[in-house]
Formats: C-alpha cells, sequence, structure tokens
C-alpha cells in the first residue's frame, strides 16, 4: 500500500489524472470517481490533492467543466441549459452561479465578449 500512495502522489501532481478529469468531467465525474481512478483510500486522495494539485478534487473537476463550457459557449450555438448538461452539471442554476464566481460575469456576457474576439 505504501508503494501505491507514492505512485499515487506522482499521478496526481502528474498529468495523467489531470488528462483523466478533463475527459471525464462531462460525464457526471464524482470525486469518487477520481479517488477510484487513483486507487487510493479517499482520504489519501484529498491529503494528495491538496500536497500536489494546490486544490482540491472538487476544484480540479469544476475547473474542467468550466473548461468544457467555455468551449462549447464559444464553438456552438448550444443553449445555457444544453452546455450545462454536456458539461456535466445537473443543474443549470448550479452552473450559473459557479461560472460567475469563477470567471466575474454570466455565461451569456462571457460569451458574447468572446464571441467578438474581446
Amino acid at each position: 500500500a505504501r508503494m501505491a500512495e507514492v505512485v499515487s502522489a506522482h499521478r496526481v501532481a502528474d498529468t495523467e489524472v489531470q488528462e483523466y478529469i478533463r475527459v471525464n468531467a462531462g460525464r457526471h465525474l464524482s470525486v469518487d470517481d477520481v479517488v477510484a481512478f487513483l486507487r487510493v483510500s479517499k482520504r489519501t486522495a484529498y491529503l494528495r490533492f491538496a500536497q500536489f494539485a494546490e486544490k482540491s478534487i472538487l476544484d480540479t473537476i469544476n475547473d474542467a467543466r468550466i473548461g468544457h463550457v467555455k468551449r462549447k459557449l464559444l464553438t456552438s450555438r448550444q443553449t445555457i441549459e444544453s452546455v450545462s448538461a454536456a458539461a456535466g452539471f445537473r443543474s443549470v442554476n448550479h452552473l450559473k452561479a459557479l461560472f460567475k464566481k469563477r470567471v466575474g460575469m454570466t455565461m451569456r456576457a462571457w460569451r458574447r465578449q468572446n464571441a467578438r474576439g474581446g
């Protein structure tokens, strides 16, 4: 188990788990899914993320989801509701609040501003 913990620490810091989260964030990815991917206890996973990723597992998942949302807002004409579902959010209102908190503006305003080149 000790060796697995050492390996998982490197996987958290490494791009492997970041890529796993990025690829799977739109599939209702949960903290438990990331823990299972790392093959360690939940406590160990939380500690490793705090130490090596410098943010929580959930924050990492939400960052990936927000990135997905931004790409969809720029590259499609999908509604915010469709974009929300495609990014793995169970609630449009949760996404709207999280997006505004993280990005500093609404999705609609962000889409308008960035569609025009900023």
